[in-house]
C-alpha cells in the first residue's frame, strides 16, 4: 500500500485526536471560516477557523453559516449537532442548504489551541520586482482579522495605498475587537493596486500586511475570499 502524502497523514491524525474528544496531536489544518453563528456554547464567533472534528451544537433554534476553504462550498445550518469535514459538514437534527461554486481552494496552516490562521492566500503579480509580502481577494470590502493578548483599548487600522509616492493614507479606523471591516462608506479600493493595512494594538504592537483586490480569482466572493490577516512585523522592522 502506498504512503499517504504527508498532509494527509497530520490531518487525518488531527481528526482521529479530535473525534476521540482528546487535543490534536499535531497543528491541524482548518477546513472552514465561521461567516454567521447564533446558538451554541458561545466558544466560536464570526470569523473563526474551525478545523476537522469540531462539534457545534446549535441546539432547536441556532443557525451557522460556514464556508469551506477549499470545497468553496457554503453551507446555512439551522438547528442539530454540526460536524466540521475536510470539505462539507455532518449535520444531525438539522437542515443544511449548500451554494457551491468551482474555486482554488488554498490550505492555512493552523496552530493546534489556537483558531487563528493565515487565511486563503494568493500572490500578488503586478507588482514584479518588488518585496512584497501581499494577499490578494477577491472583493472590495477587505474584511481584516489579527490575534492579539487580552488587552483592554482600542486597535488602530490605517490603510495605505503603496502606488503613492510617499504612500497616501486611504482610511482610519479603530475597534475593540480582533476583526474589522472595511466599511461600505468608506473610499472604495482599487483593482490591481497595492494596499498596505498598518494595525497598531493597544499595547502598541504593530502589525502589517500589503494585499490588493482582483475579482478576477475564482471562486465565489465570502467571507474567506475577502479575509485579510494581519501578522506582527518581523522584528528588524519594528
Amino acid at each position: 500500500m502506498p504512503t499517504p502524502p504527508l498532509k494527509t497523514y497530520l490531518t487525518t491524525l488531527a481528526l482521529a485526536g479530535s473525534l476521540a474528544g482528546g487535543a490534536p496531536l499535531f497543528a491541524a489544518e482548518p477546513t472552514a471560516l465561521i461567516e454567521e453563528i447564533s446558538g451554541g456554547d458561545g466558544q466560536l464567533s464570526v470569523m473563526d477557523y474551525v478545523t476537522p472534528g469540531r462539534s457545534i451544537d446549535l441546539g432547536a433554534g441556532g443557525k451557522l453559516v460556514i464556508s469551506y476553504i477549499d470545497s468553496c462550498k457554503t453551507e446555512t445550518i439551522s438547528g442539530g449537532v454540526v460536524t466540521i469535514g475536510l470539505a462539507a459538514s455532518e449535520v444531525e437534527g438539522g437542515t443544511v442548504e449548500t451554494v457551491e461554486a468551482a474555486c482554488q481552494g488554498s490550505g492555512v496552516v493552523l496552530a493546534a489551541g489556537t483558531q487563528d490562521a493565515a487565511g486563503t492566500v494568493y500572490r500578488v503579480s503586478a507588482f514584479q520586482g518588488a518585496d512584497w509580502d501581499e494577499r490578494t481577494i477577491k472583493g472590495e470590502r477587505p474584511i481584516f482579522r489579527w490575534s492579539s493578548a487580552a488587552e483592554e483599548g482600542l486597535a488602530a487600522l490605517v490603510i495605505l495605498d503603496m502606488d503613492q509616492d510617499p504612500p497616501a493614507v486611504v482610511w482610519r479606523g479603530t475597534t475593540d475587537a480582533t476583526t474589522l471591516a472595511y466599511p461600505a462608506d468608506a473610499p472604495p479600493l482599487e483593482v490591481g493596486i497595492p494596499y498596505q493595512a498598518q494595525l497598531t494594538l493597544p499595547g502598541g504592537k504593530a502589525m502589517q500586511v500589503t494585499f490588493s483586490i482582483d475579482p478576477g480569482l475564482e471562486g465565489p466572493d465570502t467571507a474567506v475570499s475577502r479575509l485579510v490577516p494581519i501578522r506582527p512585523k518581523p522584528e528588524s522592522a519594528q
